[in-house]
Formats: structure tokens, C-alpha cells, sequence
């Protein structure tokens, strides 16, 4: 006779439960029997999932729902601000949270926070709105949390009420990573955390400057074990002293340059040029529009070991640009979204033999030769051609030549055969497409 279920070890059914669905656990699992609602309790089953509740789903619902998953270790509510009796629920029954994240307008009382910070103390990742750093209270208690390793802060700040950052500095002994974006915070505040923690953060994000009107990079210095850097909005304030620390900071291995568009082309030369940056694994830049083959050039000769390249949203770029990409023997990731490549440039692609991730989402001017050339790269695991026109891509090869391919975004393309789409997905089982058609398109 065959077993029935129930003749099945914890571990067996705790391998089948992962399986399932949050909301299958939740209300159906629970009420299958008593030892089956214990199995889904289990730290196990919850460690790698993210209860991220939808908008419309009312208070009351995201409250039932915590209230049956006392084991849930990462949590998103920044779909909209909930009110205090959610947070509530939240202290009083998840005490294993170690990633949770607040809408950047979310209230958080001052007696709610501590209280959260005292029955949950395993949190190791927060995303708090700015106005919570306003209060000295408040970030005392942030301070509190020893496991705590990366601190986002979102949400704009008031003028009047700087984020308050010496109590996180004083406390917090685990932080490697923080974000200040989106804060007001004086300058001395921001040399104080920088110097309490220069030999425990390990990436930082922050804008060029502050309302002082002082470039903060040179503060950065003293952070000796820093590894990724990323910095947003560039200001024509102390731009010398600026690309002065950031071409010292060459023990970096992962750098973002967002929102660059006034920055001289010389002055972002220089952070690259005489290997100021040798030991880059990653680069990213976004929306400068002085990208030119100068700069390209200059980042190939001198970051020999990057592996990912993100160039998106930099318009200027050309396929003189791209022609020396090959030169990197190691690079494996390329991302040109948005940018004036053509099909010269998928042609110069080809040659980055180790290429497994390519994302040429919004280029306009690739035409059918570019599509046609994209089936050669034998080794993609990840294609992204979102907003392009697909004509001229052999569908029907992907399966044969494509063999790797695991991840393949085609929203909003012209020239695509939702038959052909179909197809490939029967093909190519452990395929995940994403596809949604324009509907403006005819």
C-alpha cells in the first residue's frame, strides 16, 4: 500500500511547504491539522520569504496575516503608511524580523519604536522614513540595535529638523552599510558618523553635497574599509576637491556616478585615468550625457578587472563607445539602456566572450541586423531588450543557440508574435519570459 502524507518526515514536508505560496501557508496549511501548523512555523520556511503586503489590502488584513506568521523574517510595508495598531501587531508577534522596510511617510511613535527595537532585536536590514532620524530620541533607540547592517533612509527631510546621526554613530556597532540620500543633516554630523565608523562601513550612499554647500566626499577618506561607493546628484560646488577624494579612494571595488549631467567630462576623466580605480569590479553610471568615446576608452585602460559594466541612460553614448569593450577579459555583466547604439555595437558585444547578462533595453536605432546577431551570444543568461523593435530576432533559434538563457524581459517591443512567445516557453521550460504588450502599438 502507497504512504499516505501523513507518513511523511517533518523535513519532507517542510521541502514541500517551501514551495507553496505565502497566502497558501498562511490559510490553508495552518488549518490542515496541529502538526501541520507547526511545520509552518518553522524559521526555515520563513528565512528566505518577504511578506510585501498589496496597497489595497486593508489594515485589517495585513494584521491577520502577521498575526499567523510569527516566524517572518523580512518584511516590506512601503506600498503606503499603516496605522499604529498594524506596527503593533508587527512588535507583538514577528520577534524573528531581520529585513523590514517603512513607506518613507510612515508615523512611527516614539514609544512604538522602542519597543521595536527592544522585542526585535535580530534586525539586521531597515528602511526608515527621514522623519524619524529628526528626533535624537529616535535614532538613540535605532541605535540599539546590535545586529543592525544596512540603514536606508527615504523620504525628503525637512530644513528645520536635520537628521539627527550621532546617536547612530555611537551606537548601531554593526552597520556596514547606510544610505543618506534623501536627508538634511549638517556636515559635522556626517564627519562624526564617517569617523566612528571608518573601519566598519563597507558601502555608502549620499549625494555630492549637502545645504551646506560643501562637498562631503573628502570625508570619506578616513573610511578605511570601504568598498562601494555611490553617489547621487552632482553639484558645481567643490567639484576640484570632490574628483580629489574620489580618485584617492581606490580601494573600492564597486562605484555609481547617478545624475551627473553638469560634471565636466575632464573631471570624470580623471577619477578613472592612471589607474586611479584599478581594482573595480563594478561600475555604474547613470544619466550623464557628456558620456563620450574619450571616457569609454579611458575606463577600459585603466579598470582591467571589471566584471560589470551599467552605462544607462547616457544618451551621447555611440558605438565608439562599445568597440573596446572586448579588451575586458573579465566582464560578464553590460547594461546600455536607453542609449544611441547601433547594430555596430551588438556586433562589438559579441566579442566579450565571458558575456552572460545583456540588457539593451530602449535602444531605438538597433534594427533587424542587431536582433539577428543577438542569437550568436551562446553564452547569455540574461537578455533584456525592453522597448525594442524585435524584428529580425530568429525565435525559433533561441532553444538552439540560446541554450543558457534563463531570464528574458521583451515588454512594450514592436514585432512580437505573442504565438512565437508561447512557443519558446514550451521549449524552453526553465525559461522565465516577461513579456507585456503595448497597447498603443499597432
Amino acid at each position: 500500500m502507497g504512504k499516505h502524507i501523513e507518513d511523511l518526515s517533518e523535513e519532507l514536508l517542510l521541502e514541500i511547504f517551501s514551495y507553496l505560496s505565502l497566502n497558501d501557508v498562511v490559510f490553508s496549511i495552518q488549518f490542515v491539522n496541529i502538526r501541520w501548523r507547526r511545520i509552518s512555523y518553522d524559521y526555515e520556511l520563513w528565512k528566505n520569504r518577504t511578506y510585501c503586503p498589496l496597497a489595497i489590502e486593508s489594515d485589517e488584513v495585513v494584521e491577520k496575516t502577521l498575526k499567523m506568521i510569527p516566524k517572518l523574517s523580512n518584511l516590506v510595508l512601503d506600498k503606503r503608511p499603516y496605522l499604529s495598531e498594524v506596527l503593533e501587531t508587527l512588535v507583538n508577534n514577528c520577534l524573528d524580523i531581520r529585513r523590514l522596510e517603512f513607506n518613507n511617510y510612515q508615523m512611527i511613535p516614539t514609544k512604538l519604536l522602542k519597543k521595536l527595537v527592544r522585542q526585535c532585536p535580530k534586525i539586521e536590514f531597515l528602511h526608515l522614513p527621514c522623519r524619524v532620524l529628526d528626533s535624537y530620541d529616535h535614532s538613540t533607540a535605532i541605535g540599539k540595535l546590535e545586529r543592525l547592517k544596512t540603514l536606508k533612509v527615504g523620504g525628503w527631510s525637512a530644513l528645520e529638523c536635520p537628521a539627527r546621526l550621532r546617536p547612530l554613530a555611537d551606537g548601531c556597532p554593526s552597520l556596514e552599510q547606510i544610505e543618506l540620500v534623501e536627508i538634511y543633516c549638517g556636515i559635522d554630523d556626517l564627519q562624526y558618523l564617517f569617523l566612528k565608523k571608518r573601519e566598519s562601513l563597507r558601502t555608502i550612499t549620499i549625494r555630492w553635497c549637502y545645504d551646506e554647500g560643501i562637498c562631503v566626499l573628502p570625508l570619506l577618506l578616513v573610511c578605511t574599509a570601504l568598498k562601494t561607493l555611490n553617489v547621487v546628484c552632482f553639484y558645481d560646488i567643490e567639484a576640484d576637491v570632490g574628483f580629489s577624494a574620489l580618485k584617492m579612494l581606490n580601494n573600492i571595488t564597486s562605484l555609481s556616478l547617478l545624475d551627473f549631467d553638469n560634471a565636466n567630462i575632464k573631471d570624470v576623466i580623471s577619477i578613472f585615468d592612471n589607474q586611479n580605480m584599478v581594482n573595480l569590479i563594478e561600475l555604474t553610471i547613470i544619466h550623464y550625457e557628456n558620456y563620450e568615446n574619450q571616457l569609454a576608452k579611458v575606463i577600459v585602460n585603466n579598470c582591467p578587472n571589471l566584471k560589470k559594466l551599467f552605462i544607462n541612460e547616457c544618451n551621447s553614448m555611440s558605438d565608439e563607445s562599445i568597440e573596446d569593450f572586448y579588451k575586458l577579459e573579465n566582464l560578464q555583466y553590460v547594461e546600455l539602456r536607453s542609449s544611441a547604439i547601433t547594430d555596430i555595437s551588438v556586433t562589438c558585444l559579441n566579442k566579450c566572450k565571458k558575456l552572460i547578462h545583456l540588457s539593451l533595453e530602449n535602444c531605438f536605432l538597433l534594427s533587424e541586423e542587431g536582433m539577428q546577431n543577438i542569437i550568436d551570444f551562446h553564452n547569455l543568461q540574461v537578455l533584456k531588450l525592453d522597448s525594442c523593435d524585435l524584428k529580425g530576432l530568429f525565435w525559433s533559434q533561441i532553444p538552439l543557440k540560446l541554450k543558457r538563457l534563463r531570464y528574458l524581459s521583451i515588454n512594450f517591443c514592436q514585432h512580437v508574435d505573442e504565438n512565437e512567445v508561447k512557443q519558446l516557453k514550451k521549449e524552453m521550460p526553465q525559461l522565465t519570459v516577461h513579456f507585456v504588450a503595448d497597447r498603443f502599438l499597432v
